[in-house]
């Protein structure tokens, strides 16, 4: 059976390498289902780490989260645009984004109907052009905060991959510039929070009084060794088979075997996750030109791995919808040896089972995994 592992003493310890960095709020972003990893195991492990704050991109994962007993702060991400919607997550203490005219409209109507004040960051669009009042064109800021609570202000970078740094410091920049507008304009805007996953493990908190780390949480940056990868794939190998070389193999028929091979299947694919999708943190154009050059130069090995009892073993032809090949010729491998495979969690259906390792220190404890499986309930089981 094909299941997410999720290790939670691994983001314990990326929580612990963040907070190293930084002595400013960490806004852990739980969106997409908790990067994947389901939004009750993204809350409940971070809750245990002291995490107080979060980030989410819908209403609706907003008050689940309420729903399954947060009662920490809550930012939600992007505009909601119902007044009745708004007036829900007023009765919940939901912190709104702020980034124009039309929806602070849209909350001071919702804020009549409850007679609660909505509490806001503002959102200033410093280059991505997605969301929030363009940092140099503020004038309406000052009327779109009367009988609004302004409680921090924000940017989301454009993280371009050339000159990534570059582009940031000037986007921060303009960040800045819009703060000292709104100071000389008498608006008070709170705290400040610039930085995501990879501008952070770039640049840091730039000074800031806050970061929204994601995907970083999970370890889900190639760049930066510090981190652990906490969730991956997994699935046993399913058969084994011995192929004579020159043997073409594969859907296409373009797998030309150089040797005898034994080959495994593992019946997982791209309906899976299984190499969909990139990651937070991905490498420059530049350096995998280079990578490929490297390869192509030595001989290496050019095509994707998976990892079996700790050793890299090659990915063999194409990937199948639901089944992969690997080599197992150099290595003592048996049918039912779990195959680890590195997935975006995003990308992984709903339909794989979700299992959350605890930390050793709850293993100790004897708290039991949790097998979460969306539509089938909770089953638990000891380790």
């Amino acid at each position: 059976m094909t299941t997410l592992k999720i290790h939670e003493a691994s983001i314990q310890q990326n929580v612990r390498e963040i907070r190293s960095r930084t002595d400013g709020r960490i806004i852990a972003v739980v969106k997409e289902d908790g990067y994947g990893i389901g939004l009750p195991n993204a809350y409940g492990i971070l809750h245990r780490c002291g995490i107080d704050f979060y980030g989410v991109s819908t209403a609706e994962e907003a008050l689940e989260l309420r729903s399954i007993g947060c009662e920490d702060d809550i930012l939600l991400l992007t505009p909601e645009l119902s007044v009745n919607q708004c007036s829900r997550l007023l009765i919940q203490n939901i912190i709104f984004m702020l980034g124009s005219y039309e929806q602070a409209s849209i909350l001071k109507e919702a804020s009549v109907r409850t007679k609660i004040v909505p509490r806001v960051h503002l959102a200033i669009d410093t280059g991505l052009g997605r969301y929030g009042f363009v940092w140099d064109e503020l004038n309406e800021v000052k009327l779109c905060t009367s009988g609004i609570k302004v409680e921090g202000c924000y940017t989301h970078f454009a993280t371009a991959g050339r000159n990534y740094e570059k582009n940031i410091r000037i986007q921060f920049r303009h960040f800045e510039e819009s703060l000292h507008t709104l100071t000389k304009m008498g608006v008070s805007y709170g705290m400040t929070h610039v930085s995501a996953s990879k501008a952070f493990s770039k640049c840091g908190d730039l000074g800031c009084d806050g970061i929204r780390i994601g995907s970083l949480l999970l370890g889900c940056c190639p760049q930066d060794s510090s981190f652990r990868r906490a969730v991956w794939l997994e699935s046993p190998i399913y058969m084994k088979n011995i192929h004579k070389r020159g043997a073409q193999l594969g859907y296409d028929g373009k797998l030309k075997l150089k040797r005898d091979t034994q080959i495994g299947i593992v019946k997982t694919g791209y309906s899976d996750g299984v190499f969909i999708g990139g990651q937070d943190g991905e490498e420059s154009v530049v350096l995998q030109v280079l990578k490929k050059f490297y390869q192509i130069i030595f001989c290496r090995y050019r095509g994707k791995y998976v990892k079996i009892n700790g050793d890299q073993v090659p990915v063999l032809g194409k990937i199948g919808l639901n089944h992969l090949l690997v080599d197992l010729t150099d290595g003592n491998y048996l049918i039912g040896d779990e195959v680890r495979i590195e997935v975006n969690p995003i990308f992984v259906p709903k339909k794989i089972q979700r299992v959350l390792e605890p930390s050793k220190d709850l293993a100790d404890n004897k708290v039991e995994w949790m097998l979460i499986s969306s539509g089938a309930g909770l089953v638990s089981f000891s380790p």
